[in-house]
């Protein structure tokens, strides 16, 4: 069987486990993730109903980006309490996480390999993210990138009109999904094109109530597991982003988009706005931007990026330091 067929099929037991919550889909589908019986798992969430807080998922590669966010928090205003999710020491070294212990003793530190089975999982990147949300004790999440800083206080999020209304919200990036990736999502879902965001996701900001949407996160979270993202997810799309979407997609659960689109903030030049991704709310306010608090994060100069205005999107010129 190759593995659009296999995948195909994948997908069809998503969408019965949705229906009957079977004993023998749950092991089928879910089993291989877990140390102990995915039905404990399941049953852990009620413990903490309603809980909100802010989830952050980081590595010794975006460890000064962590701390930079974790004092930007503190900067808005934040009470939220905070989990920083990693998977083994290997990930996020010893001495990393007694530093973060040391400066933020508020924060919750969680490995991951203590939850899931990481012999299988092998939770080293972006994949890493929708079972930290699924690990996490909040039942009310907001999942949140290293390198994103928020212009005002994040819980406003939580209190967005359309999150009320799915138990969802999610952000959109600045390119629109490619041909080949459309191609793929209509193969594996029988839904009109109507129903496919054209734009990809932004993955940066994520919310989601798990006491609605859970059948939609463990969807996710199936697009993200080793064999299904090595095989065949990532091949098609640009790692988790539009997986969150998908997921619930997949499994016919409602989901929410802020309706506009990206900006850009930073410094003119050249009668542009060059800088990073900036995030709008549906009253085309600014919320959130990603990309940190330094021009480059990939180069070693930390020069910092300066913030002199913000413009909603044009035409994206993209380089080392995207312009509109």
């Amino acid at each position: 069987m190759n593995s659009t067929n296999d995948f195909n099929g994948v997908v069809a037991d998503l969408k019965l486990y949705t229906l009957q919550h079977s004993r023998y889909l749950e092991e089928k589908l879910f089993s291989r993730w877990m140390h102990r019986e995915m039905t404990k798992t399941l049953k852990y969430f009620p413990r903490h109903k309603n809980l909100k807080g802010i989830v952050i998922c980081t590595g010794n590669g975006h460890f000064l980006l962590t701390l930079v966010a974790l004092r930007a928090l503190q900067s808005t205003g934040n009470t939220m309490p905070i989990e920083i999710m990693f998977s083994t020491s290997a990930d996020l070294s010893l001495s990393n996480q007694k530093m973060l212990a040391h400066q933020f003793p508020e924060v919750r530190l969680v490995d991951l390999s203590t939850i899931f089975n990481d012999s299988y999982l092998e939770l080293r990147g972006w994949e890493i993210k929708p079972f930290a949300v699924l690990a996490s004790r909040f039942q009310q999440v907001l999942l949140i990138d290293a390198d994103v800083l928020f212009l005002e206080k994040p819980s406003v999020l939580f209190e967005n009109e359309l999150y009320l209304r799915t138990g969802s919200l999610f952000f959109y990036d600045r390119p629109d999904l490619s041909p080949q990736a459309l191609r793929w999502i209509r193969s594996i879902s029988k839904k009109s094109i109507d129903t496919i965001p054209k734009r990809t996701q932004e993955s940066g900001v994520v919310l989601i109530d798990k006491g609605r949407t859970l059948l939609g996160l463990l969807s996710t979270c199936k697009l993200n597991e080793h064999d299904q993202r090595e095989r065949v997810t990532y091949r098609h799309l640009y790692g988790d982003k539009d997986t969150w979407w998908l997921g619930f997609h997949l499994v016919d659960m409602v989901y929410s988009f802020i309706p506009t689109l990206t900006a850009s903030i930073g410094y003119i030049q050249h009668h542009k706005v060059c800088g990073h991704i900036l995030h709008l709310d549906q009253n085309h306010q600014p919320i959130w931007w990603n990309g940190g608090m330094f021009k480059n994060r990939y180069v070693n100069t930390r020069d910092i990026l300066p913030i002199e205005v913000w413009l909603e999107e044009g035409t994206w010129t993209l380089a080392t330091y995207s312009c509109l």
